[in-house]
């Protein structure tokens, strides 16, 4: 099943006349680069390059891009290969 970010509930407050939104994803993840949607798939890899999750799909291509710029000391953690990239995100990112 394809889901959209729409999916996602966002609550509206007003705290001392700023407007905050939250938005709760529930189980749903999308790569932060692309896109995808992964909230079903199993595959594991991708990385966490600062506060965005990379998927595997996205991967191998940002990470000969960040060698080449030596910006590796953004990368803050790797999906472990015995878990898919959709858990990692879900029980270890959020």
């Amino acid at each position: 099943m394809k889901h959209t970010i729409d999916e996602m509930t966002t609550t509206t407050r007003e705290e001392n006349g700023i407007i905050i939104e939250t938005v709760n994803p529930g189980n749903l993840v999308f790569c932060d680069f692309c896109g995808e949607d992964w909230t079903e798939r199993t595959e594991p890899g991708g990385f966490l390059f600062g506060s965005k999750a990379a998927c595997p799909t996205c991967a191998p291509e940002m990470l000969a891009n960040i060698k080449r710029y030596h910006e590796e000391h953004y990368i803050k953690a790797y999906c472990p290969s015995d878990k898919s990239y959709a858990d990692w995100v879900r029980d270890d990112l959020r």
